[in-house]
This record gives structure tokens, sequence and C-alpha cells, in this order.
């Protein structure tokens, strides 16, 4: 297709291990110009998802890298209060979601760093990033990594809400919607997530508790997560939590 002119670039998108990639990359690097990575500073020195060593890797074979995720699906933009007055603190001017894209941005060989936006302040906010683009500093990236960490200590469950176990799953249970409520309770207890929970989820779509541990979404997660052990998590904290906080409907008898 190169050759004849149809496609100027061949790539693929990956979501496997590093030593997957390696060999993938060993055997048909030299026909491959793209691989599309989820990329973010959280991410990069996690061992279990092993961002870092999958950027050295396309380094090595003189790769383009085009960036998913950097902003792990919403998970680095929605901190608790007290990441969020660090990021304040450190500076008030620039939002949490432009030092995620610019940590990315920065790296030599990221040639395009895809980001989600749900309203029109996003997409200013991401123009503006890049239009004044400045790489990162050295004291911002220890700053990043010293967030990372604080997000990690924090992330009851580090999913990025991809939704592939979903369509894995035989019970079709909404796997990222609970692991979301489930991190959101951890860092906000104060929150009235144990209603939506019970009424939203639970009523309207496939229970937690109804997971067979068949451990078919473990080879679908990009994460690394153990689905089956996690969502037992969920549903023992849910109940441990629902004596305490969900009350129920009193009503008025005419």
């Amino acid at each position: 297709m190169k050759e004849e002119g149809v496609a100027r670039k061949i790539g693929f998108s990956f979501h496997d291990k590093a030593d997957l990639l390696k060999e993938v990359l060993e055997e048909y690097g030299d026909m491959f110009d793209i691989v599309q990575l989820e990329l973010n500073y959280l991410d990069w020195e996690d061992p279990a998802i092993e961002a870092h060593k999958f950027y050295d890797l396309c380094v090595e074979h003189d790769l383009d890298v085009y960036v998913m995720e950097p902003l792990k699906r919403g998970v680095i933009v929605n901190p608790n209060d007290e990441i969020k007055k660090d990021f304040k603190e450190f500076n008030g001017e620039k939002s949490i979601a432009s030092f995620a894209i610019r940590f990315c941005a920065s790296l030599e060989h990221v040639k395009i760093v895809l980001s989600g936006m749900s309203n029109m302040a996003d997409m200013l906010d991401n123009c503006d990033t890049y239009e004044n683009f400045e790489p990162l500093s050295k004291e911002e990236s220890e700053f990043l990594d010293k967030m990372a960490q604080k997000l990690a200590d924090n992330l009851a469950v580090p999913c990025s809400e991809c939704g592939y176990c979903v369509d894995a799953c035989p019970e079709m249970i909404p796997i990222p919607e609970y692991f979301n409520l489930y991190n959101t309770s951890k860092n906000q207890p104060e929150s009235n997530i144990y209603r939506l929970y019970f009424n939203k989820l639970c009523d309207e779509k496939v229970p937690a508790d109804e997971c067979t541990y068949c451990g078919t979404c473990l080879d679908y997660c990009t994460q690394k997560i153990d689905i089956p052990e996690e969502l037992e998590k969920v549903v023992e904290h849910f109940q441990e939590g629902s004596a305490h906080t969900v009350k129920k409907p009193s009503f008025l008898i005419l």
C-alpha cells in the first residue's frame, strides 16, 4: 500500500505487555512507522502497565508514537481535593489536564496526543496548551512524579474505563462503571455515591455480584487488573457502607 501510494505511513495500536511489543517490533519493526500507545504520567513507571518500556521500544526502533489516554480516561483530571490543592499551589494558572498533555507531548518521539474533550472549555484549554506549547521543565517533571504517586496511592482500582472487559464479559457487567463509583467513594467518602450504586447500576444494569469468576475479562484488561477480585471488593465496600449511607425511602399515605 505504501509502494502504491495508498498509505503514507503504517502503524498499529497496542494493548498488551512490553515483551510482546518487543517480539513484534523485532520481527516486523521495519515495515511500521507508528505505534499508538496508552501513555500518561500516572502509568509511566507502573510495572503492571509498562508504559515507559513501550515508549523505549518505539524509540529503539525509531518509530513515531501516537498517544491515547493521556488523561487516563479522566482519572488524572478528577483527583481528590488534596491533589487539586497541590496543583493549584504549584501553578494555579495551568490546568491539571495541560500538565498531563505536556508530559506526553514533551517526549521526543511523540507526534500526536489524542485527548477526549467533553465541553468547549476542555477544547479551548487543549488548544491553548498546544498553541503556546512549552516542554516540561525538570521541576515540573519532578512535581508530576510526586502527583503520580499520590494518585496511585488514592486510586482503589487503576481502571482506564476502556470497556474492553465489558465486551468480553459473558454477563455484560458494566465493570468500568462500578470501578468508577468505587474510586469516587474511596476518594470522596462524603459523596452520595452509595445511592447511585444501588439505585442506578444494581437496579438498572447487571449487578456487580453476578460475576462468575470465569476470568474471561482478564485477557482484555489493558491495565492488567484482577477484575473478579476487585469486583468482589466493590460489592463488599458498598454493602458495608450501605447501612450507614443509603436511607430507605419514606412514604406519605393520604
